[in-house]
């Protein structure tokens, strides 16, 4: 189970330098309703919702 938080760990790190490598200055994701777990990482890494609908909200994340 370690080896697996491992691998997960490093493959964040290699994403993370990709995004921060990145020209946007902002971010704009979408997340379905049904996922609030998914809703609440984005809301703790300084996402804030600008617009939602019956099947989405829709996320901007400053970089």
């Amino acid at each position: 189970m370690l080896y697996v938080k491992k691998a997960n760990l490093e493959d964040i790190e290699k994403e993370w330098a990709f995004v921060r490598d990145m020209p946007e200055d902002e971010f704009y994701l979408r997340v379905n309703r049904d996922n609030p777990a998914s809703l609440k990482v984005m809301q703790k890494n300084g996402g804030r919702i600008v617009k939602e609908d019956d099947e989405h909200y829709y996320v901007r994340i400053k970089k």
